[in-house]
């Protein structure tokens, strides 16, 4: 599985190495199950003693640890949150309102002089 950690949206490649076995040539269906749901499914055509590689590719929108399933196979992959930035929406929030102030200060001195008679 690559990556084993992602963000939300982003895509986790799932690979198996699938053989026959056998000296005939057949059909695999080969499920890829993430809790206890088929998420996909792939058939290949291999001859007898044949291997191939199998690739899904997954993304997931809810943070959280997932179990894989192919066959007998199991791994995880876990989604993270997106991170987020405090820090940044404080510094961009503190310049809007600076920005605000020097406006109105601004605004405020270049009203002309009215002088009274």
């Amino acid at each position: 599985m690559n990556p084993a950690k992602v963000y939300v949206g982003e895509k986790v490649i799932i690979s198996v190495l699938v053989t026959n076995i056998g000296d005939e040539t057949g059909l695999y269906t080969v499920s890829l199950k993430i809790g206890q749901v088929v998420e996909d499914s792939k058939t290949v055509m291999l001859k007898g003693g044949q291997s191939a590689t199998v690739t899904f590719s997954v993304t997931k929108s809810v943070p959280g640890t997932y179990t894989v399933a192919v066959g007998d196979l199991t791994s995880e992959f876990m989604v993270l949150a997106l991170p987020t930035f405090p820090f940044l929406e404080f510094i961009v929030a503190s310049f809007a309102a600076a920005g605000i102030f020097l406006f109105l200060l601004l605004k405020r001195s270049k009203r002309p002089d009215v002088k009274k008679s």
